[in-house]
């Protein structure tokens, strides 16, 4: 049976599983009864939380994509858990029509995004209905425009930091923590409301046991002769106290200047570090002579919901960069080098680097270097606001 999308012709177990979650997405999605309905948008009163968290139980089929985006929803609203939101100023909103929850929205505003005109919006889940998804879009607006904000971006979950953009391409690919993974007419929805692209974000797909690594070992080999006191170190529970501060710098100075960049705090960074390595993953620091100077970080993303026990481990390779005073000089394919070396004594065949903006040149060179192919692209939306 083919998916709403059209199908992919792949017979591969892991593909049949993810055209299973789209065959049967139709049976669970509130059709409403018309753009001639009555939408209400409405602010998040007392009681409506269960409501705004339990919205994707009527979108997604059950199964594991469910339970996954559920989980993810744990201590969303809770700085304990997400640090973000002691820079993070928010409103929640849901469409009903009668009884029934249509869609929802958060509108916010992050103090620390360096442009001070740009507002956000996230935690975008709606039925197929273009009258509810409109309305969430224009109260979210609204509401930014009433803070000052002449810019909406989005969608994504707090900050470009975390989970960012809708999934437009790569459906046929399983999903990948803190990515977004949504149904194919977000787009229709999103860009029929007026929304219009600001940036692409891509994922690529590296297979180890049949990647070129020749290209890497080269300019690595080069530049290990060149880089006086490199060492490369490998994160654990015990250093995160110690090391957090050191680490943090190093994100900061890589990332800044890229797309949608916002610092991060020693506290974020924290919670981070230590989620990652409780779950097995990878984090390398780099140092020179002149002190840290790159950083890798690997989330684990199979065995797991989407895996069966016992099965080869994979990796998403979800941050990764040298401070500029190292571009150009062989730091980075060294990293990559190390991090490779990682991944293959844990028997990783498969690993996924993401999300990389299309308009990264310097690394999405340094991609190209492994042979990585691209397998999924998020998009970033655009409106500006205005009182018309």
């Amino acid at each position: 049976m083919p998916c709403p999308t059209g199908g992919y012709p792949s017979t591969s177990p892991e593909t049949q599983r993810v055209n299973l979650i789209w065959t049967t997405f139709p049976a669970y999605t509130w059709m409403g009864k018309g753009l001639g309905t009555m939408v209400d948008v409405l602010p998040l009163g007392a009681g409506d939380l269960s409501a705004f968290f339990g919205l994707p139980a009527g979108i997604y089929p059950p199964g594991p994509v469910l339970t996954r985006l559920l989980l993810e929803q744990c201590g969303l609203l809770q700085p304990d858990f997400h640090p973000v939101l002691e820079h993070v100023d928010y409103q929640l909103f849901l469409a009903w029509e009668g009884q029934q929850p249509l869609g929802r929205i958060a509108a916010f505003v992050d103090t620390r995004y360096p442009d001070p005109a740009v507002g956000f919006f996230g935690l975008f889940e709606v039925h197929r209905h273009r009258e509810a998804a409109g309305t969430l879009l224009r109260a979210a607006a609204d509401w930014l425009w009433g803070r000052g904000k002449t810019v909406m971006l989005g969608p994504l979950h707090w900050t470009t930091n975390e989970k960012v953009g809708a999934l437009i391409e790569g459906f046929d690919q399983l999903p990948e923590p803190s990515l977004p993974f949504n149904p194919p007419y977000y787009r229709e929805l999103l860009e029929g409301a007026g929304l219009s692209k600001e940036i692409d974000l891509l994922a690529y797909r590296w297979d180890l046991s049949g990647g070129d690594t020749d290209k890497v070992a080269r300019v690595a080999q080069r530049a290990r002769r060149r880089l006086p006191g490199l060492a490369i170190r490998r994160l654990n529970q015990e250093d995160i106290a110690t090391i957090a501060g050191a680490v943090v710098a190093v994100f900061n100075s890589c990332l800044k200047g890229t797309w949608g960049f916002v610092p991060l705090t020693e506290r974020e960074l924290t919670a981070f570090l230590r989620k990652l390595t409780a779950a097995g993953g990878i984090g390398l620091l780099a140092g020179t002579s002149t002190g840290p100077s790159g950083i890798s970080l690997s989330v684990p993303s199979g065995p797991g919901v989407f895996s069966p026990a016992g099965s080869i481990p994979a990796f998403r390779l979800a941050v990764f960069g040298v401070i500029p005073e190292y571009w150009n000089r062989g730091l980075g394919a060294v990293l990559i080098q190390e991090t490779l070396a990682v991944y293959q004594k844990t028997g990783c065949r498969r690993v996924e680097f993401s999300l990389v903006a299309e308009n990264n040149t310097l690394m999405n060179r340094m991609v190209a270097l492994s042979g990585a192919a691209v397998t999924r692209r998020c998009r970033v939306y655009r409106l500006a606001l205005d009182r018309g």
